[in-house]
Formats: C-alpha cells, sequence, structure tokens
C-alpha cells in the first residue's frame, strides 16, 4: 500500500502525516458520514472525521519539516502479518483451548470449555501486546520520498 500525505508534526524518526484523499476515495460508494466508514471513504480503518492521520517511520533520514508533502509505504506482506496476529491468532488460540480443554484435561462442562477458550484469546492478544513492545516500530508504515502534490 502506498499513499501520500503531508507532515504535520515530527519527532526524531516518527512522522505524523495527514493523509491526502486519493483517487480511489472519490469513486468509492461508501460516504465518509456513514456509520461505516467514520473518516475514510474506502476502509474505514482511519476514523477522524475531519482529518484522517497515520504515523510512519523515516527509515532513510529524509530531511522533512512540518508541510512537507510525502509519499509513505506499507508492505502487503507486512499488513497481512499484522492482520494476522491481530484477528486471527487470537481466534486460533480460543479454538485451540477450547478443544484441548476438551480432549486432554478431559473437561465436560461446557462452561469450562468455554473459560479455556477466552483463556487462550486472552493469550493470543497478550502475544500481539508483547509482540509489539519487542518490535516497537518495524512494521509501522515508512515515508519513502518527498513528494510533490
Amino acid at each position: 500500500m502506498e499513499t501520500q500525505g503531508k507532515v504535520t508534526a515530527i519527532d526524531n524518526k516518527i512522522i505524523t502525516i495527514e493523509i491526502l484523499d486519493q483517487e480511489i476515495c472519490t469513486e468509492c460508494g461508501i460516504k465518509s458520514d456513514s456509520q461505516f466508514a467514520l473518516g475514510c471513504k474506502s476502509c474505514g480503518l482511519l476514523t477522524n472525521k475531519d482529518k484522517k492521520y497515520l504515523k510512519a517511520i523515516n527509515k532513510f533520514d529524509l530531511p522533512l519539516k512540518k508541510g512537507d508533502a510525502v509519499k509513505v509505504m506499507l508492505s502487503p506482506v507486512k499488513a497481512v502479518k499484522a492482520g494476522f496476529f491481530i484477528f486471527i491468532l487470537p481466534l486460533l488460540l480460543f479454538f485451540l483451548c477450547y478443544f484441548l480443554a476438551e480432549q486432554v484435561l478431559f473437561i465436560d462442562t461446557e462452561l469450562l470449555k468455554v473459560g479455556a477458550g477466552f483463556a487462550g484469546l486472552i493469550a493470543g492478544y497478550l502475544v500481539v501486546f508483547f509482540r509489539s513492545r519487542l518490535l516497537k516500530h518495524k512494521d509501522w508504515p515508512q515515508v519513502i520520498s518527498i513528494s510533490d502534490i
């Protein structure tokens, strides 16, 4: 995914960028004031109603200043990996713990099996939390160039 924006704040290598509407935003059928797309006309992931912001890393030490137009990129592999860790892993651990409680621990009570499943769900989100602390900004989008808008 590659997008363009304007630098609004700089904190060392962490850059806050106001995302500019892309052509795909004007072609999308979802209106920006709908309950499903609070601020972003194409996907609803950026939820500020008036403006959309994104934090990115200035990995290449570009000489940026407030107001500069920049291109930002998030690798599709990183996006898929993040989606897996946030959405799929906790659900997999829920079902794994549910079935392990039944098959290995021989728990017959449905309430206890569901409790074991929720313990797996919580464990999945703890993995996500600690992974984000360990990797810090490694999986964040990167500012790849200064652009002309």
